[in-house]
């Protein structure tokens, strides 16, 4: 019997399809990976090339680009160009955008890596080195004293030591974090101190301010910051002192740190004691008189505060000690309060000696305690003939202010002896002649009714008496037209 050939070639087609399907699976769940190079230009891709052969070849060809191009222009800055190499198991397509752009974000672009999680932030730095130099440079800032951060590794505190005058009690890092080897996109790994060190110390997006002719560093500092040494640890190597330039950016974020250092200290500092004023009483001074006994002196004293500053906050500020090294003496006014007696026996009235409020009411008082008046009209001082009047009184007794106003003039006068002249701010002036002492001054504000002065006998007086005028815009009036 012969075999039928149909059968024998419908079997072979059978084996040869199932075994050219077990082949395509075997390749679909085992793939041979395909090399890859990254041809970087300026920090950006700018070629991928698939293939260890098709790599080699455009490396060749842009490297001797390079090479002739740099022989045929000589001050030409050489090219920043590296190539990358890595392995994909993906569908290929050459510059093809979405490829390019899947190849960064997977593990193909990433590169190991230290991770240091603080909790409410992570920063990854190509050596673990980095974090303590860092850390170290921060610590050295805040703490300027040699040796201060190996001791505090070492032994987990800083011994009390004493710096420019600065006696440090304590210093505490709590720099609690959790550190793991990780894979991460080489774009997020840091691989320089001073870049460790901001983001450290700046939780925030950075900001910056330029240099011009009208801010430099110490105007920028006093803008910003609250403290010199912030503005160094946020701008490492610049001081007061460092040579800048128009346009420089200076960082002027906010220190906000991811670690805390906590420093308690103590310093003295010599405060100035202000010294008071006091007045007493003697009846052995004619009443109203007022003089100066004993002049104020500031006493001076050694203070101690205690501050407590976490990451240059103060947090709290305490006296610990307190050193007098001279006495306060108080500023002692005598006022005089003994009073001179009139026929009746009336004594005189203490008054009010101190500023006024400046208001005139319109209307006048009576610039004596004593109502006696010897000369009505045309009493005068002088070779002038003006209306005024002329108010005996005993010596001693006070002088008023007939209203509010401001002291214009209080001195002797050639004739009158002690005089004072007072503007009442509604055109209305008075003046008041012959005191044995004036007290107010020019420019002095007086209430209606506030002893400006003692009446008295000085100038061209035959007797103690108050000599008053009253003018307005200048004319004189007769005063008892007023009462």
């Amino acid at each position: 019997m012969k075999p039928n050939i149909n059968i024998i070639v419908l079997m072979l087609l059978f084996v040869v399809t199932l075994l050219t399907v077990t082949v395509l699976r075997d390749e679909a769940f085992n793939p041979t990976p395909t090399e890859i190079t990254y041809v970087y230009n300026e920090d950006k891709i700018d070629l991928v090339v698939s293939g260890k052969k098709e790599s080699k070849m455009v490396i060749e060809k842009i490297d001797k680009e390079i090479s002739e191009d740099m022989k045929e222009d000589t001050n030409e800055a050489q090219p920043s160009v590296e190539y990358v190499s890595s392995t994909s198991f993906m569908d290929y397509k050459e510059n093809d955008p979405m490829h390019i752009e899947n190849t960064i974000n997977s593990n193909e672009m990433q590169i190991p890596s230290y991770e240091i999680d603080f909790g409410q932030k992570k920063i990854y730095v190509s050596d673990i080195n980095l974090y303590e130099e860092a850390l170290q440079s921060i610590f050295n800032t805040l703490i300027p004293v040699d040796s201060a951060y190996e001791t505090f590794k070492r032994e987990g505190v800083v011994p009390s030591f004493v710096y420019d005058n600065v006696n440090y009690i304590s210093m505490k890092l709590d720099d609690n974090y959790k550190v793991s080897k990780k894979k991460i996109n080489e774009e997020l790994v840091m691989t320089d101190v001073s870049d460790v060190q901001e983001k450290l110390l700046h939780n925030d997006e950075e900001k910056f301010e330029k240099i011009t002719g009208d801010k430099g560093v110490t105007q920028i500092v006093k803008d910003n910051y609250d403290t010199q040494v912030e503005f160094e640890l946020s701008n490492p190597g610049i001081d007061e002192e460092t040579l800048v330039y128009e346009g420089q950016p200076m960082n002027v974020t906010k220190i906000d740190p991811l670690i805390d250092i906590e420093t308690v200290y103590e310093y003295s500092v010599e405060e100035n004691i202000k010294f008071s004023k006091r007045t007493v009483e003697d009846d052995e001074l004619p009443f109203g008189e007022k003089e100066v006994t004993q002049e104020g002196k500031d006493g001076v004293a050694d203070v101690t505060y205690r501050v407590r500053k976490n990451n240059l906050k103060e947090e709290s500020k305490e006296q610990v000690d307190y050193k007098l090294k001279s006495k306060v003496k108080d500023e002692i006014t005598t006022v005089g309060t003994k009073r001179s007696f009139g026929p009746a026996g009336d004594a005189v009235v203490v008054g009010n000696f101190d500023q006024g409020d400046g208001i005139a009411t319109g209307q006048f008082a009576w610039p004596s305690q004593s109502k006696t008046v010897t000369c009505n009209t045309n009493c005068h001082y002088t070779y002038q003939n003006t209306p005024a009047i002329d108010i005996q009184s005993y010596y001693g007794g006070p002088v008023y202010a007939a209203d509010g106003g401001v002291v214009t003039s209080s001195g002797p006068d050639p004739f009158g002896g002690l005089r004072i002249d007072i503007s009442h701010s509604n055109g209305y002036e008075t003046v008041y002649v012959h005191q044995s002492k004036n007290y107010v001054n020019v420019g002095d504000k007086v209430t209606k009714g506030q002893i400006i002065g003692i009446e008295g006998q000085t100038g061209n007086a035959t007797g103690h008496h108050v000599h008053f005028e009253i003018k307005k815009n200048g004319a004189y009036y007769d005063p008892m037209l007023f009462y």
